[in-house]
């Protein structure tokens, strides 16, 4: 009887040991930079398990309209992205900047809660992590995975 629990333990101490019967979730995030004279775009994406969890462009960009022209021109943006973006599993949102010559777009895509006709207006949504870091490095973006 001894021998039995003595295997047992054994048997038990290198599933512990081991990690088995416990699994992890893999979790990675790709983020990528490209920037163009004063205006910059950051795209993040976080795969879980080998699949795309979310997407989120950073977008901070200088407009080159007058003070007067500014308002106008950020709601047209505004209307732009909301005709392209304002569905399940979207989120945008626009900064203004006071100084009337910056506006910071932010997109964010859980492509687990878009309709499947929806995913088609999505960059690339079904790239693995190293097809999308690749895709974007062949538009100059510079890219680093975590």
């Amino acid at each position: 009887m001894k021998k039995y629990l003595t295997v047992f333990a054994l048997i038990l101490s290198l599933f512990i040991i081991s990690g088995c019967g416990s699994k992890k979730d893999k979790v990675e995030t790709l983020s990528c930079k490209y920037v163009i004279e004063e205006n910059t775009m950051v795209y993040e994406y976080t795969y879980k398990n080998d699949e795309i969890e979310s997407m989120k462009e950073t977008d901070n960009l200088v407009l080159n309209v007058s003070e007067d022209e500014y308002d106008e021109y950020v709601d047209i943006i505004e209307e732009t992205l909301k005709n392209a973006y304002d569905k399940e599993g979207i989120e945008f949102k626009i900064t203004r900047n006071e100084n009337k010559k910056n506006i910071k777009i932010e997109i964010t895509a859980y492509p687990d809660k878009i309709a499947d006709e929806d995913k088609e207006e999505l960059i690339v949504h079904d790239k693995n992590i190293d097809d999308m870091k690749d895709y974007l490095e062949d538009q100059e973006f510079v890219c680093t995975i975590k």
